[in-house]
């Protein structure tokens, strides 16, 4: 089995069951958020970014999503299956963030054995995984 889809875990995606489109907003999202270009906001010691729906729809025609309402649908799910998080700010505007707890497994990277690192016994250390490196983009996220 390949370990790893877009860099995420294919083990915990699956078991979650995220979908190759949703894999690739995840990706998009992650690649965004480290250009460093996205409005954030710090709410609760926690950052959060602003995904403009216009950007979405334009800059990821395979989702095949066309409308706004079908885009807040498909963030709305994402959220549900625990993988984001989000706030109002403003009133109105959404910021997203992924879940802490679901991210770290999702970023994590198995050991050839098909675990996780053997380095935490199977169990994943937040410290260690608190950044993340794609080797596509040589960019760090921090959770």
């Amino acid at each position: 089995m390949k370990y790893t889809i877009m860099g995420f875990n294919q083990k915990f995606a699956y078991e979650w069951g995220l979908t190759t489109k949703e894999l690739v907003f995840l990706r998009w999202f992650l690649d965004f958020m480290a250009t460093g270009r996205m409005e954030h906001i710090v709410k609760d010691n926690k950052i959060y970014f602003w995904v403009d729906n216009k950007t979405v729809i334009e800059e990821l025609p395979i989702l095949r999503i066309r409308r706004t309402d079908n885009l807040r649908r498909f963030l709305r799910n994402l959220i549900e299956k625990g993988i984001l998080e989000y706030t109002l700010h403003r009133g109105n505007k959404p910021f997203y963030r992924f879940n802490s707890e679901k991210a770290y497994l999702l970023i994590s990277h198995p050991s050839s054995r098909g675990g996780l690192s053997e380095k935490t016994g199977g169990a994943v250390q937040k410290d260690s995984l608190s950044f993340y490196k794609d080797p596509s983009i040589n960019k760090y996220y921090k959770f």
